[in-house]
């Protein structure tokens, strides 16, 4: 049903509205949350990315965004780490620090966790 309604509304708005690619990141969270994270981080992604580009990361649906973005690539840094896929996971947590700096600014208090975690790596 909720695939469905999100469908309607990319028709009505268009593929690339910036509602439409927010939808994609919620619906890629849902994926997530199922243990699908490879599907979830592709669609979230190129959704996720293509939002910044259209409506900026100065707002609050840009935040949004980015939390999802975020917990996606978490769970895909915490998966490579117990695989012990070490540079895969460096390389997810260096692009949730540059998520968070762009939408939350360098002075973010969610940076020296993430930053911690990048560097232990």
């Amino acid at each position: 049903m909720a695939g469905q309604a999100a469908a309607a509304y990319a028709t009505a708005v268009g593929p690339e509205h910036p509602e439409t690619l927010r939808n994609h990141v919620f619906q890629a969270y849902a994926i997530a949350r199922l243990g699908e994270l490879d599907d979830a981080e592709k669609l979230a992604r190129a959704a996720g990315f293509k939002y910044f580009q259209l409506a900026g990361t100065s707002n609050t649906r840009a935040e949004q965004v980015m939390y999802y973005l975020v917990d996606i690539f978490q769970s895909q840094a915490l998966r490579a780490l117990e695989a012990g896929r070490y540079a895969d996971s460096q390389k997810y947590y260096g692009e949730i620090i540059e998520i968070i700096t762009a939408v939350k600014g360098p002075n973010s208090e969610y940076l020296p966790t993430q930053q911690t975690r990048h560097d232990l790596l």
